[in-house]
């Protein structure tokens, strides 16, 4: 009796493992997985994979699929029309320096993988194989490289005109990140010259943005109306006093300032709106007879650039004004 049950069980899984087979292979095996098809007038990408079982000693890939997809994708991706420039652009100049990490095939691949595009595929299996394939028009895959372009550089444009606005009028902390935010929204098309007119002629888009976030803080100085300060050791300094920062003769707003001073000073934490700090000493606490206020500016909340572009444009923080202001002590 238990060798008949053996039998029948034997029986079910032989006749489970057919209907098994015969579904993953179910219906006509496609043309493309025979053979890659060459139009002339699309592009293709196909890539396969074996499917994991559960006797592979490997551990077992779930996203087995999704990667194959995105294999057959990228073949697709390295045959769009992208015309990149190799001299001028901001992407060349860059990686001419060596200032540029990112690979430009990533950037753009992560562009494309946004695009309803590039949504559709067909997909085939079997038992032990899956198959993707992937077939763009290149008309279509032209006019998605043009719009990508001119989409991203209509928005760099507008968002670079927005941060010369806020450098005008002395914001420069804003000014900075929105620099930055205009070369992220530049990235997918960095490696394209896009033409716009100076006072010299004709200068790269990208590269007059990277420049510009590169000088943002340059040309600042820092003054005071007050030459030096009389003072009694352990006393206050009567009074209130300021220190002006400008750029180019804009008062330059909304820049954190910090006091160096051995004894006690309060001073506004940031620039006002006339670019004023204004500050007062409220205790002479040392015996030295020559004494120095100091006054710089606050860099810790500096911005980066994009991980993408290899290193902060901003590491040298030399280009930066301190002012310095003599404490001489007297006896009353």
């Amino acid at each position: 009796m238990k060798m008949f049950n053996i039998r029948r069980i034997a029986s079910a899984l032989f006749c489970l493992s057919i209907a098994t087979t015969t579904m993953y292979a179910q219906g006509k095996m496609p043309s493309w997985v025979k053979k890659t098809p060459t139009p002339k007038d699309a592009y293709i990408g196909i890539a396969t994979a074996i499917k994991p079982t559960p006797m592979d000693t490997v551990p077992f890939n779930p996203n087995y699929k999704e990667d194959t997809r995105r294999s057959a994708l990228w073949k697709v991706a390295n045959q769009l029309p992208w015309q990149i420039d190799q001299k001028a652009s901001l992407c060349a100049i860059l990686s001419m320096k060596g200032m540029y990490k990112a690979s430009l095939n990533e950037v753009l691949f992560s562009e494309i993988q946004r695009s309803p595009l590039f949504s559709t595929y067909q997909e085939w299996e079997t038992e032990t194989e899956y198959w993707c394939y992937y077939s763009i028009k290149m008309t279509d895959a032209q006019q998605f490289v043009e719009n990508l372009v001119s989409s991203t550089m209509a928005t760099g444009e507008r968002l670079y005109a927005e941060a010369k606005s806020l450098q005008q009028q002395g914001y420069l902390y804003k000014a900075a990140q929105k620099y930055i935010e205009t070369l992220d929204s530049l990235h997918p098309a960095i490696f394209r010259f896009f033409p716009v007119a100076n006072d010299t002629g004709y200068v790269d888009l990208g590269s007059m943005v990277y420049e510009s976030y590169q000088n943002i803080y340059k040309g600042i100085t820092m003054t005071s109306d007050v030459k030096a300060f009389p003072a009694v050791y352990g006393e206050k300094i009567p009074g209130e006093y300021a220190v002006t920062v400008t750029q180019n003769g804009v008062p330059v707003r909304n820049l954190g300032i910090i006091p160096e001073f051995e004894g006690i000073i309060t001073a506004d934490p940031t620039t006002d709106e006339e670019g004023k700090c204004v500050f007062s000493i409220d205790n002479v606490s040392s015996k030295s007879l020559n004494q120095i206020i100091g006054f710089k500016i606050d860099t810790e909340y500096l911005l980066d650039l994009p991980l993408a572009y290899g290193c902060n444009a901003l590491a040298d923080y030399n280009i930066f004004p301190s002012l310095k202001l003599p404490v001489t002590l007297f006896n009353p």
